[in-house]
């Protein structure tokens, strides 16, 4: 239901948001090339869109809609963090259905797997403590 209802106000943060953070991972794809420091540029070059973003938003609305310009303002990035939210919750919800699908075997062996790679990494940290 929550995928239903939120899906609205999940589409208005991504096209309200999504040109900045599309910018900085055109920009850092494009100009870096050592995987360790993707992260960092991306992050800082998105931050530099986004402000430049929201400051020409700033600028048109407070021209033309002084009032809702100033609570736009405020909702732009709430609606970017729930559009954040709404993604993670659509991505364990499809997970979730996959899981579902499957047979009690295929899930037991599944479990099994795992529990057998936790026991490993727990094997190995204590080995090398």
């Amino acid at each position: 239901m929550f995928l239903l209802l939120g899906f609205p106000i999940f589409l208005l943060g991504i096209l309200l948001n999504a040109l900045p953070i599309a910018i900085a991972n055109a920009i850092m794809q494009k100009q870096v090339r050592r995987p360790e420091f993707k992260a960092p540029v991306f992050w800082a070059i998105s931050l530099g869109t986004y402000l430049v973003w929201w400051l020409l938003w700033m600028v048109l609305l407070f021209i033309f809609t002084p009032l809702i310009g100033l609570l736009w303002l405020i909702i732009m990035p709430i609606l970017g963090y729930i559009a954040i939210l709404y993604a993670e919750y659509y991505k364990k919800a499809r997970q979730q259905l996959k899981l579902n699908k499957l047979n009690k075997k295929q899930e037991q062996e599944l479990i099994d797997l795992r529990s057998q790679i936790i026991n490993s990494f727990k094997s190995q940290s204590s080995t090398n403590s």
